[in-house]
């Protein structure tokens, strides 16, 4: 059973439409032929994706991100499925700590994110600014 009605939906449609329009558009016209923003096309083409070939540099930065990523993504995994299950299945001393260590990376950047706005505020000058609650 669903709580939003009709113009919700279509609202939350138009809206992932909208956001995701440009990476549409961008991966439609990585395959045509033309130097320039093209549509319609003449035909499907792998011109641009063979030019990058032509920089070693950016081959080899591509595959340096690749090992990265499969290393990154084996240690997170090694770590963070037994620590998962632990903190699901089992109560022990020190839980919350662990199960606070895990999920900072999902509060980070809004710390990263509130000490912008407060170097912001404090340089224009109305850092500081914040009504106090009478008392």
């Amino acid at each position: 059973m669903s709580r939003n009605g009709p113009i919700a939906l279509i609202f939350h449609a138009l809206f992932i439409a909208f956001v995701m329009a440009p990476v549409v558009i961008v991966c439609v016209v990585a395959f045509t032929p033309e130097g320039y923003l093209s549509l319609p096309t003449r035909g499907p083409s792998l011109r641009w994706f063979l030019a990058i070939a032509d920089y070693p540099e950016f081959v080899r930065a591509f595959r340096d991100s690749l090992w990265l990523a499969a290393l990154s993504s084996t240690i997170a995994v090694l770590f963070a499925v037994p620590a998962a299950l632990a903190v699901a299945r089992y109560r022990f001393a020190g839980r919350e700590a662990v199960l606070a260590f895990f999920m900072s990376p999902l509060m980070i950047p809004h710390v990263v994110l509130g000490i912008a706005f407060l170097r912001f505020f404090t340089t224009i000058g109305i850092g500081g600014t914040f009504p106090r609650a009478s008392r």
